[in-house]
């Protein structure tokens, strides 16, 4: 029997991860922060809870990801003028620089990607993809 689709999902996440790894090291950033950090768009305001649903990550999980980030100067918590109980996190100029560099090793990979599949192979794996995950979601 042959390689399950399965299997070659979880070798492509391996791999991912292996290049997901070497983006946060050079913004000296966990996995988990850099994913943080790419879930906030520069110039957005949002709620702790909105960012850590974003991630993937329950609140208090994802609370102590957004704490850290704070204490080393990439994320800024302000208090809603309008609702005082209510924060918002955005990121400082020191979090955008880091996503700039998460950015660039994303879009080499992507490049890296591109050069070694031809337009229709690289059509056909975004739309295998897409249909994978819509099966899942099923």
């Amino acid at each position: 029997m042959g390689v399950s689709l399965v299997d070659l999902i979880l070798d492509f996440k391996k791999r991912c991860v292996l290049e997901e790894h070497a983006m946060a090291q050079e913004a000296r950033l966990s996995s988990s922060e850099m994913s943080c950090v790419l879930s906030l768009n520069p110039g957005e305001s949002i709620g702790c809870s909105e960012l850590s649903g974003r991630m993937g990550l329950s609140p208090s999980r994802g609370s102590r990801i957004i704490e850290g980030l704070i204490e080393i100067g990439y994320l800024r918590r302000e208090t809603d003028p309008d609702d005082r109980r209510y924060t918002k996190i955005s990121l400082t100029s020191k979090g955008r620089d880091g996503r700039r560099v998460v950015d660039r090793a994303r879009e080499h990979c992507e490049s890296k990607l591109r050069s070694r599949l031809g337009p229709s192979e690289y059509s056909a794996v975004e739309q295998g993809l897409a249909l994978l995950l819509g099966a899942l979601e099923g």
